[in-house]
């Protein structure tokens, strides 16, 4: 009889309630998953516990700063970008003054040659 308790393998069982399960489904619920993915094919994949459902763990501040990137910082790079582009373009490929690239005249002079009538 003691042979056998040596020889088998030491089992665990997790025991799960019906809170767990209420909690795992509502996170499941509020992450969007699709209906193709189950909470136990997250946590197979070796994603254990209620971090596999908490996908959005980055603090406030984090999100913060990057909300702060995406809404000034990346316009503005784009802007100096576009600045720089009329200027190179106007003064190096066209061989006139920078400083003309400003003015309205010459836009109005570029939109005239554009939709000018043969």
């Amino acid at each position: 009889m003691a042979d056998d308790r040596i020889n088998q393998p030491k089992l665990t069982v997790r025991k799960i309630t019906n809170d767990a399960i209420n909690r795992n489904s509502s996170k499941n619920a509020n992450a969007g998953q699709s209906a193709g993915t189950s909470a136990a094919a997250g946590r197979s994949a070796g994603n254990h516990g209620s971090n596999a459902n908490n996908r959005r763990s980055t603090p406030k501040k984090k999100r913060s700063v990057w909300k702060t990137i995406r809404w000034f910082v990346i316009p503005a790079l784009f802007a100096a970008s576009l600045i720089t582009g009329l200027i190179l373009g106007y003064s190096y490929i066209g061989g006139e003054e920078a400083s003309e690239v400003f003015q309205i005249e010459t836009w109005k002079h570029m939109i005239d040659l554009i939709f000018a009538e043969e």
